[in-house]
């Protein structure tokens, strides 16, 4: 990849609506020519990450890479390699007014199994000046709203980073309908924004990282905060600052302070590629969880079948995309957990597995339900067994005083023995099928 002293990461999230059409999904993006498929080599990441992004092996692969052939660019919206954009509106920056300009340097495309898939596209902007390039990001995140237009076609076709978004997806629409922005209002969507700027050697660059790492405009006053700072600013090394916020991840590098050829060829490289993918794993998580919140409500938490879906669902993808650790490498490690943090992935775990106290609670009841039933039927049985075990007695307490009357020679007390007894059975009988019906109601009420 050609260095550029600024990169620019803009990133789209999308959702289709089944996991089964994953694969079908794939095979359309492969078919349809405008990509050319990528066999990522990761050197820092563990292999049990690493295996479940491996392409080669189609069957146990979660995540394709792609990215837009430049020969593709025209059909998708995006102009040459070369062309500039304009945003319509001009934007204040000191003291002027006037239109960004960029350039859109390529588009990559991630297919989740998790039916969720990320767009990225990949900018360089006109000016190196970090407070500029935060200026212009402040503006094109709102990819909804912001609209430009290609400044060879002189105003005309204007559009949006959505916009472009939607068109170069709806190709593979016949697979899957796509949503954009799926858990929010797609007009104010705000999309996450990964950024590396060469800058020159200076004492630090709180300030530049301040309005960086949040994407702020310069109407934003700058003020310190050392106690955001100790979480979200990092240096692994004498050349690269790192700035992490919910929204952003920055990385400001410097080839003054030495290793120009490091800079500007492995950590540029290790930047657009294990870096990327780093962040966009992060931010396939975010968006899941997004997913399972939306998806979720009163109805689902009250359905035992549904309940149960949703449990599945989230096991997989527990399984497949959320790792506590991707390498041993101490700045990847502590990078990764820094944007952890900064997403607040442990909280909204906490939200996405509440549903499951439901689902135990009707679990158990569901398991009492069965149990009295099995009890209800028990007592029919024994009531049965009770009918039939007083005809019995009655029967054979009938014959047994015959019997014992007429070894005795007294055949004038033989229907008076007869009576007695059959009263007596009556008497345990009655008492027996009140406990028994009596049992039933208790158990019904409780």
């Amino acid at each position: 990849m050609d260095y550029q002293s600024n990169t620019e990461y803009v990133f789209i999230p999308f959702s289709y609506n089944d996991e089964r059409v994953f694969l079908p999904l794939v095979r359309k993006v492969e078919d349809s020519g405008l990509w050319d498929p990528v066999q990522d080599k990761f050197a820092y990441l563990l292999k049990y990450v690493a295996n479940k992004m491996d392409s080669n092996n189609r069957e146990n692969c979660q995540c394709f890479h792609f990215i837009l052939k430049d020969s593709s660019r025209e059909r998708c919206g995006l102009g040459g390699a070369e062309d500039w954009f304009l945003t319509e509106r001009k934007h204040s920056f000191g003291g002027n007014k006037e239109r960004i300009r960029f350039q859109i340097m390529g588009t990559q495309l991630f297919c989740f199994s998790s039916t969720v898939g990320i767009l990225a596209f990949q900018l360089r902007m006109e000016r190196d000046d970090p407070f500029w390039i935060s200026h212009a990001l402040y503006h094109l995140k709102k990819v909804s709203r912001a609209y430009v237009f290609q400044e060879s076609l002189g105003g005309e076709a204007r559009t949006t980073l959505t916009e472009m978004a939607g068109r170069i997806l709806k190709e593979y629409e016949t697979a899957s309908p796509v949503e954009l922005f799926y858990f929010a209002d797609p007009i104010q969507a705000r999309a996450n924004v990964l950024t590396f700027l060469e800058v020159h050697s200076q004492e630090d660059y709180r300030k530049e990282l301040f309005y960086l790492r949040h994407c702020y405009g310069e109407r934003f006053p700058y003020f310190e905060d050392r106690k955001a700072e100790e979480k979200e600013i990092a240096n692994y090394t004498t050349n690269v600052t790192w700035g992490v916020t919910s929204e952003a991840l920055v990385a400001l590098a410097c080839p003054d302070n030495g290793q120009e050829d490091f800079v500007r060829k492995r950590f540029y490289n290790n930047f657009n590629t294990e870096y990327l993918f780093m962040y966009v794993l992060l931010l396939h998580q975010k968006f899941v969880l997004y997913l399972f919140l939306t998806r979720i409500d009163m109805k689902t938490c009250d359905n035992l079948e549904s309940l149960e879906k949703y449990r599945r669902e989230l096991y997989a993808f527990e399984t497949n995309f959320v790792f506590s650790r991707v390498t041993e490498v101490p700045q990847y490690r502590d990078l990764y957990d820094k944007v952890v943090e900064a997403f607040a992935l442990d909280k909204m775990y906490q939200d996405v597995r509440e549903p499951l106290v439901s689902l135990r609670e009707l679990r158990r009841e569901a398991v009492e339900k069965e149990r009295d039933k099995r009890e209800d039927k028990v007592n029919k049985a024994l009531l049965l067994l009770s009918i039939l075990s007083v005809f019995s007695a009655l029967t054979d307490s009938y014959h047994a005083a015959e019997e014992i009357c007429g070894l005795l020679h007294v055949d004038n007390a033989v229907r008076a023995v007869q009576v007695v007894v059959i009263l007596a059975i009556f008497v345990v009988g009655f008492f027996v099928l009140k406990n028994l019906v009596g049992n039933k109601k208790e158990n019904s009420e409780e």
